[in-house]
């Protein structure tokens, strides 16, 4: 184990997969995260992505301490999370116009949520989300 700013890493060589345990020193809890490397194009090494994750804990927008996951899956979190409220938002409204009692199975998507999909070109390639 190797001790590195509060933070313990783990990995095994063989599987390419890293183990951080963010330690919080103010509330004395633990927060372990579990990455698996899928793909590398890049041929990082696990020492590289080890230094890269960690680095990445610390550059989140909305904090300023480290944080336990990556920015890039936190901010991948918030905008799910809006897009789920835009849509519960659609869907609600699309709803209380239509008199259809709704039937568990296959439903195809209302335009309406379509459109509600669509990112307008202003927000495009920005993170408004944040």
């Amino acid at each position: 184990m190797v001790l590195m700013n509060s933070q313990t890493s783990v990995s095994d060589r063989r599987r390419r997969n890293t183990v951080k345990i963010k330690y919080h020193e103010q509330f004395r809890t633990s927060r372990p995260c579990h990455y698996t490397v899928i793909e590398d194009d890049n041929d990082f090494t696990a020492d590289d992505l080890q230094k890269l994750t960690y680095y990445l804990c610390h550059t989140y927008v909305r904090c300023t301490k480290s944080i336990s996951c990556p920015a890039p899956v936190m901010y991948a979190h918030l905008a799910a999370f809006r897009a789920r409220q835009h849509l519960l938002t659609q869907m609600d409204e699309s709803s209380a116009s239509s008199d259809t009692s709704s039937s568990f199975g296959f439903h195809p998507i209302p335009e309406s949520v379509m459109r509600a999909i669509k990112v307008v070109d202003g927000l495009k390639n920005t993170m408004y989300f944040v």
